[in-house]
């Protein structure tokens, strides 16, 4: 049995506060080569929990093999 092989994608999520009032929580995805912004939420978040949640589900789809022009297809980001 092979072992298995390693995510396509290395990267991290941060949460950052983008709009004082209300309060709006927002997520970006970084690539580890360069720290540069792959993707980023839209639309922003009542809590930095809810941003947090949001985000690591579209690391893990990018650790799994989802292209990044598959998510912003899905998520309708232009």
């Amino acid at each position: 049995m092979l072992p298995p092989s390693p995510p396509a994608f290395f990267g991290y999520v941060k949460v950052e506060l983008l709009a004082r009032y209300p309060h709006r929580w927002g997520w970006r995805v970084f690539k580890d080569e360069g720290d540069y912004v792959v993707l980023s939420s839209e639309p922003l978040f009542p809590t930095a929990e809810a941003a947090w949640r949001d985000g690591r589900q579209v690391l893990v789809m990018l650790e799994q093999g989802e292209t990044v022009k598959g998510l912003r297809a899905m998520m309708q980001i232009t």
